[in-house]
């Protein structure tokens, strides 16, 4: 498709509702060639048409074919072009004899070149009448003339079957009357000899009627060749009135350089506006800038005024974002401050009557696993906090008959340093002037039970076993290895203060009821003392507490800690 022109028209039949559509192609090469040789002479080629359509519509413009089916036969060089003006139908045929085929007919039978055929063609050429006609004198006159009705008699076979054609495959009407027009028809009795063979009246085509002629034109010499210029008056009447066959052959290029030529004034005044708004446009710009310098400098005028308001702003400002910050960290310091008393009062609420706690060591940093020995620091067989066995008084606490948080409790020994002391699990290693997390407790404490002492093993340590208690596998001396000594032992060791004290720490709200690290990390059983048990215990904080460690002249003291441990 690239490397042809074409175009289309669609034409409607009054009498039939189907619409036939004509086509017309032809290689851009050929077109390219006729319009580069108009374009060489100084010329610029609007309109490419087909010499069928212009025809038709030259021949339609002088009422051919309007009341009745017309046939117009122009006879060219190279063909024949054959159309039927059928009201508002058209059919069209293009037959390849013409004068050209004349020509080469007579170079055959004379055997002479070319140029000599088209000459004797043009000195002695005419339609031989036939019949009873006299033949002309001149033998070669005689000879062309017989050569050329040859040829018209096969120009006449291809009309019949365009009839026929026409008729059959077309529907249309018997054409009744003939039009003449093209070069080749002018020869002599034309006319005369597709009357007779057709059997209708023919006649030559004058397309000048619908055309109006200036005075200088010689309208005697203007009829005798008028029938020669179907094409050309076909092709004007494009630019005058509307055409019923309106096809166009111009190659692309041709195209866009004509709508070039006609956008080249709107482009012109579009420049012209342009120029002007940026005229415009630029004096506002500059009127502009000399605003803006003029206000600019007035701006700088006044700016300078509250520069120093506003150094002084700036500086209080910042002393006022120091001083937020530090609202912020008091804020947060006092809002800590509850933290250990709630940790303190639940501890003394879940604690049982006859249970006390001699040291609370907070755990800083990562909780071991109560199954590892959690973080306990005492020696087997040395008692807690390597201050002795338990028979001494457990780590030297003097505490008669009252509890941590009893009435008649004694002040308690140096044990571990207490609360956040010198030896506690966490104390001694809590960095100065840095923030730690506290995530668990160390409570080493005492109770008293008033079961039967045979029920409870006399054993020592537990060899630092997290969750040793007594084993229900190696019975003590006097007990039962039945099911009713196991059961006893059982209801034994669930039934003890500590034990109890264990069960309520893991369903507090403050601590972790995770056995792997609330649990038991020591356990003493009484075995000298007036069913005295001792025990260390380790539990998990379910929020861990931040801490800030102040560093202290003489003594390093926690956060409201407990230096010397609890009474």
């Amino acid at each position: 498709m690239e490397e042809v022109i074409w175009d289309y028209q669609l034409i409607a039949s009054p009498d039939s509702d189907d619409i036939d559509v004509m086509f017309v192609v032809i290689k851009n090469d050929i077109v390219e060639q006729m319009t580069g040789a108009v374009q060489a002479v100084g010329l610029e080629p609007l309109l490419v048409d087909v010499a069928p359509a212009s025809c038709y519509n030259a021949g339609r413009a002088n009422r051919v074919g309007q009341d009745e089916c017309a046939m117009i036969l122009n006879i060219g060089g190279r063909s024949t072009n054959l159309l039927f003006a059928d009201g508002g139908r058209i059919f069209a045929r293009t037959i390849p004899i013409a004068g050209h085929s004349i020509t080469q007919q007579i170079g055959k039978e004379f055997g002479i070149g070319f140029a000599e055929a088209e000459e004797l063609k043009r000195r002695h050429g005419f339609v031989a009448l036939g019949g009873a006609y006299a033949e002309p004198e001149s033998e070669t006159a005689a000879a062309v003339s017989k050569i050329i009705r040859n040829v018209m008699a096969r120009l006449h076979g291809e009309i019949n079957r365009s009839i026929s054609v026409y008729r059959a495959q077309q529907k249309g009407n018997r054409p009744v009357k003939l039009y003449l027009t093209g070069g080749s028809s002018t020869m002599t009795y034309t006319d005369h000899f597709f009357a007779e063979k057709l059997r209708m009246e023919v006649e030559y085509l004058n397309p000048f009627g619908v055309v109006q002629l200036g005075p200088g034109v010689d309208r005697a010499r203007l009829e005798e060749v008028a029938h020669m210029f179907s094409e050309v008056i076909g092709l004007g009447l494009r630019y005058r009135m509307s055409c019923p066959i309106e096809v166009s052959l111009v190659p692309e290029s041709i195209t866009r350089q004509q709508a070039l030529r006609r956008k080249k004034p709107y482009l012109v005044l579009s420049m012209i506006f342009l120029v002007l708004v940026l005229a415009v446009a630029w004096r506002g710009v500059d009127f502009r800038a000399a605003l803006y310098d003029l206000t600019a400098t007035e701006l700088s005028k006044k700016r300078r005024e509250p520069e120093d308001l506003k150094k002084a702003i700036e500086q209080a400002q910042a002393e006022g974002g120091q001083r937020d910050e530090q609202y912020k960290s008091l804020c947060a310091l006092l809002g800590q401050r509850s933290n250990w008393p709630e940790v303190i009062n639940e501890l003394y609420t879940i604690r049982g009557d006859n249970l006390w706690l001699v040291s609370i060591t907070p755990i800083i940093g990562e909780l071991k696993s109560t199954s590892s020995g959690g973080n306990a620091d005492g020696d087997e067989g040395d008692g807690m906090s390597g201050e002795g066995d338990v028979g001494g008084g457990m780590a030297g606490m003097g505490m008669e008959g009252g509890g941590m948080f009893g009435d008649e409790g004694g002040s308690g020994g140096d044990v571990g340093g207490g609360m956040f002391g010198d030896e506690g699990d966490g104390g001694s290693d809590a960095p100065e002037g840095e923030d730690v997390m506290i995530t668990g407790l160390k409570l080493v404490g005492h109770s008293v039970t008033y079961l039967d002492l045979a029920k409870i093993r006399k054993t020592g340590p537990a060899n630092n076993d997290p969750r040793m208690r007594a084993n229900v596998n190696d019975p003590a001396d006097g007990e039962s290895t039945d099911e009713d000594g196991k059961k006893v032992e059982k209801e034994v060791v669930r039934g003890t203060p500590e034990s109890i004290f264990l069960s309520k720490l893991g369903k507090s709200e403050f601590f972790d009821g995770d056995k792997a690290y609330t649990d038991f990390i020591q356990y003493y059983p009484p075995r000298t003392g007036a069913n005295l048990a001792s025990f260390v215990i380790q539990v998990k904080l379910k929020e861990p507490i931040p801490f800030y460690k102040v560093a202290a002249s003489t003594t390093t003291t926690g956060m409201g800690g407990m230096d010397r441990g609890m009474e």
